[in-house]
């Protein structure tokens, strides 16, 4: 098969997926909004990366660094050399975000990246019906937390078309029970012959369904037969639910592009299959490629969104043959505290 033949494969994929995704969203918006909340592992849906986040989400088409494992595995052939990438997220009230990937080129063989997020909550202390305020100098909490590790492979087809995919394991847990799941994810990136212009499109948590288990759902049984006077336990049989499925589209443009000066513009529509449609909106503008201003907005159309404005500044230094990444974003919220996020990339 040559090379134009997988590319023009490759491009009949892409266009149904990005159709599929669109056509869901004219046909489907009302019925999305009714199943809103009605998911499981809401945390994957949290976007992930300083850089990223300053850019409000728009970044299905930039893939500039290794957070595009998070939002279009496509984008790994982008990457050059081996990356390593930490972030850190203070999240809602107590809560922690961290994330951790890393990628090695493998030039024509593709490229290969592993990721892990891991949200913590902090500690909650147990009540019950009886002590709905807490069980006071007891000192019993419980910590609940989720966790996601996926493993990414990326190939470019041509010199303008490459195609990425995920698998990943997800597990949500509190106190003694839990909930775990398996998700495929499937991204596309192409470079158009429009100066500047690259579109993209993906699939995203793509999965089985889950449900909560474990020793919380143990629920005493007390029997009503005079001729026993032993009481028994029994298993609560939670509810199945899907995982927040989505359909995504993208383009990013470079209007500005010299060796002092950059200015990168990205827009990202995307179609939850339990919400609205919303979109992403992201500029970027680079000075020498060493320092980074950005901002965006996130989920714009998107009734009743809490998020909105985000701001994001980094920067980027070489030293010897080892490049260094420092970012950071403030993203705003309207009813809740404005999480704030930290980077650090190596590439070498």
């Amino acid at each position: 098969m040559t090379a134009q033949q997988m590319e023009r494969i490759a491009r009949r994929l892409a266009g149904t997926l990005a159709a599929a995704g669109v056509g869901l969203g004219l046909t489907g918006s009302a019925q999305a909004q009714d199943k809103v909340g009605t998911s499981a592992m809401a945390f994957s849906r949290i976007g992930i990366g300083a850089r990223a986040v300053g850019m409000g989400g728009g970044q299905l088409a930039v893939a500039n660094d290794l957070t595009t494992l998070f939002w279009n595995p496509a984008g790994l052939t982008r990457l050059s050399g081996t990356r390593v990438q930490v972030d850190h997220a203070n999240w809602f009230v107590d809560s922690k975000l961290d994330w951790v990937g890393g990628s090695v080129n493998l030039g024509n063989a593709g490229a290969v990246g592993v990721s892990v997020t891991s949200v913590r909550y902090g500690n909650i202390e147990y009540t019950s019906d009886a002590t709905p305020d807490g069980e006071f100098g007891s000192g019993r909490t419980f910590s609940p937390n989720d966790v996601s590790i996926q493993l990414s492979y990326a190939k470019s087809l041509t010199d303008a078309f490459s195609l990425g995919g995920s698998g990943k394991y997800l597990r949500e847990s509190i106190s003694q029970s839990s909930a775990s799941a398996y998700a495929f994810e499937l991204g596309m990136l192409f470079k158009t012959p429009f100066r500047g212009v690259t579109l993209a499109a993906s699939m995203t948590n793509f999965g089985s369904k889950t449900h909560v288990t474990g020793n919380d759902l143990l629920q005493p049984v007390t029997t009503e037969n005079p001729a026993r006077d032993d009481d028994g336990s029994t298993m609560l049989n939670t509810q199945r639910w899907n995982m927040p499925l989505a359909f995504n589209i993208g383009v990013s443009y470079l209007p500005v592009s010299s060796e002092q000066n950059e200015l990168l513009l990205a827009v990202d529509a995307s179609h939850p299959t339990d919400q609205a449609e919303s979109l992403n909106l992201g500029a970027q503008y680079g000075w020498n490629k060493i320092l980074f201003l950005r901002a965006g907005y996130k989920n714009l159309f998107l009734p009743e969104s809490d998020e909105g404005l985000t701001l994001g500044a980094g920067v980027q230094q070489k030293l010897y043959d080892v490049t260094f990444t420092f970012d950071y974003a403030y993203q705003t919220f309207r009813n809740l505290n404005a999480p704030q996020w930290l980077s650090v990339g190596v590439q070498f």
